[in-house]
């Protein structure tokens, strides 16, 4: 019986990381040093890195929305170690096979709503590496069901990622490589590199939220390091308060019925 949970688990896995679609770079990179490092300014080299990346991702979600139409789908970022001229990151797009409604639309957003609770309570300070202009762009938050992950959203109300800015599309994976590095570096985690498991950015039918969310998965015993070995007292008592379900009882962020 174990044997058999642990094959269909498996299976499930594989399925998860199933693409339609795969898009790298010319030349194989890291994600963070693809985005220049996290300390990369556009100011550095007169924007040639920024345009660079953001080219990148506006090719694909150009091939994905405009030439093939589609609307829901999975939009996800992997990366192995760079051997021998290969690996890397790279996108991956899944299409949402599943037919089911959008998501049900919430009495107040969960990303605008600065008086939700949740809202207060997951949202996070930013890493000492991100500059005043991507703060005024972007949220980072810890996930309200207090999973093993990090959420960056943007301050706008914006639901795909096509919809962002140039700035706010470069800047919100830039964040998502300051804040592995800074987790990874203030928990003086024993494996150095900065690792993950996927960033996920969900559109139309495949999102449960609204708001455009890039989800920043990492593995359970990875997190709990940057939560025991790297996290002040605040920051531990917020994580304990998501633990015990503090999304449930926040009526400010509950689904609307029969919307």
């Amino acid at each position: 019986m174990k044997n058999q949970q642990m094959l269909e688990k498996k299976r499930h896995k594989e399925k998860e990381h199933f693409s339609d679609f795969s898009f790298t770079p010319e030349s194989p990179y890291q994600l963070v040093d693809f985005l220049g490092g996290v300390n990369y300014t556009p100011s550095l080299d007169n924007n040639e890195i920024f345009n660079r990346s953001v080219g990148f991702f506006r090719k694909i979600l150009t091939e994905i929305e405009m030439e093939k139409g589609w609307k829901h789908f999975k939009f996800f970022i992997v990366q192995k170690r760079i051997n021998d001229g290969s690996g890397g990151f790279s996108v991956e797009i899944s299409h949402a096979k599943k037919r089911r409604a959008p998501p049900k639309k919430t009495f107040n957003c969960l990303s605008c709503d600065f008086e939700s609770e949740t809202n207060k309570v997951s949202r996070i300070d930013f890493p000492s590496t991100t500059s005043d202009d991507t703060k005024k762009l972007l949220s980072l938050w810890l996930d309200a069901k207090a999973r093993p992950m990090f959420i960056i959203t943007p301050v706008r109300h914006v639901e795909r990622l096509s919809e962002c800015s140039d700035e706010e599309l470069f800047s919100i994976f830039h964040l998502a490589t300051q804040v592995l590095d800074e987790e990874t570096k203030v928990s003086k985690a024993p494996w150095g590199d900065m690792r993950f498991i996927k960033m996920t950015l969900n559109h139309g039918n495949s999102r449960n939220l609204e708001h455009l969310h890039l989800k920043i998965s990492v593995k359970r015993q990875d997190f709990k390091h940057f939560r025991d070995y790297g996290w002040d007292n605040v920051k531990k008592q917020k994580y304990k308060i998501l633990e015990n379900g503090l999304y449930k009882r926040d009526k400010r962020v509950q689904k609307i019925d029969n919307y």
